[in-house]
C-alpha cells in the first residue's frame, strides 16, 4: 500500500512538472541513454505527459478490465481537454480569472484527472473470478434463507464445481418455490452432486425390484400344483407388464400426494 502511494505521488509530480522530470531522467540516464535532445525540445513536456497518460490508462484498464472502462475513458478525455486548453494559452470570458490563473487552473485540473486515473489503476478492487462470484452469490442466498449453511459454502461449491448454475436452480426450487417433490424425499439438494444422477434413480430401481419380486412371489403362489414351474425367463416376460403397471401406480400415487399437499398449503395461505 505504501509503495503504491509513493508511486502515485511520484508519477503525479512528474506529470505536474514534466520538464524537471525529464531533466532528472537525463541526468540519471546520461551514461546509458542520451536524452539531451529530447529535454531541449519544445514538445518535451507534452511528450512526458502523453507517455505518463498512456502508462496510467494501460495500468487502469489492465487492473479493472471493462469494469471501470467508461469512467476511465471520461477521465482521460477530460484530462486531454484540460491539457489542450493549457497549452493553447487562451482565456475564456466565462471564467472570472486572469489568463495566468486560468492556465494554472487547467494544468491543475489535468493533473487531478491524471491522478484519478492512476488511483483507479492502483487501488480499484480487482474483478472477481467466476468462482468468487458464485461464492458471494451462495453466501448472500444462505444469509437470506438458511444462515446455518454458511459454514458449508466451500464444501458445497466443491461438490458442484463447474455445475454451479444447477446448484442455484435446486436451491431456488427448495427455498423459494417450495418444491414439494424435493421435500417429499427428505433430501438436501445442495449436498447432492449435480453430475451424479445414480442416487436419484436408485429409489426407483429399488422399488421396481421390490415390486417385481413381490409379483413373482404372488404368481408362484397362485400356480396350480400340477402345473410345471415356468422358466425364469418366461416368468420375467409374463410379469414385466405387471411390474410396469405397478411402478406407474406408485408414481401416480406419489404425484397425487404431492398435489394434495400443494392444495392444502394453498388453502392454508388463503385462510391466513
Amino acid at each position: 500500500m505504501l509503495a503504491k502511494l509513493v508511486a502515485v505521488a511520484a508519477l503525479t509530480g512528474a506529470y505536474f512538472r514534466p520538464t524537471q522530470c525529464l531533466d532528472a531522467l537525463s541526468w540519471v540516464l546520461s551514461p546509458v541513454v542520451g536524452l539531451d535532445e529530447l529535454a531541449a525540445s519544445a514538445h518535451s513536456a507534452l511528450f512526458v505527459r502523453l507517455v505518463l497518460t498512456l502508462v496510467a490508462f494501460a495500468t487502469a484498464v489492465a487492473r479493472t478490465r471493462s469494469t471501470y472502462l467508461t469512467f476511465i475513458a471520461v477521465l482521460v478525455c477530460l484530462q486531454t481537454a484540460c491539457l489542450q486548453l493549457h497549452l493553447q494559452g487562451e482565456t475564456y470570458a466565462v471564467l472570472p480569472w486572469s489568463k495566468p490563473v486560468q492556465l494554472v487552473f487547467f494544468e491543475i485540473l489535468a493533473t487531478l484527472t491524471f491522478t484519478l486515473v492512476l488511483t483507479v489503476g492502483y487501488f480499484a478492487p480487482l474483478p472477481l473470478s467466476p468462482r468468487q462470484v458464485y461464492r458471494k452469490r451462495l453466501e448472500d442466498f444462505y444469509k437470506t434463507h438458511n444462515p446455518a449453511k454458511l459454514g458449508q459454502v466451500d464444501d458445497i461449491l466443491r461438490r458442484y464445481r463447474h455445475h454451479e448454475e444447477v446448484l442455484f436452480t435446486r436451491l431456488k426450487k427448495k427455498y423459494i418455490t417450495n418444491d414439494l417433490s424435493e421435500s417429499e424425499e427428505g433430501s438436501d439438494d445442495e449436498h447432492e452432486t449435480s453430475t451424479d444422477d445414480e442416487p436419484a434413480a436408485a429409489p426407483t430401481r429399488a422399488t421396481a425390484i421390490h415390486i417385481e419380486t413381490t409379483v413373482e412371489d404372488d404368481v408362484e403362489d397362485v400356480q396350480e400344483p400340477s402345473t410345471p414351474p415356468a422358466s425364469a425367463n418366461q416368468g420375467r416376460a409374463d410379469t414385466a407388464p405387471r411390474v410396469r403397471t405397478a411402478i406407474q401406480e406408485v408414481q401416480a400415487a406419489q404425484q397425487a400426494r404431492i398435489e394434495e399437499r400443494i392444495q392444502r398449503l394453498k388453502m392454508g395461505k388463503a385462510k391466513a
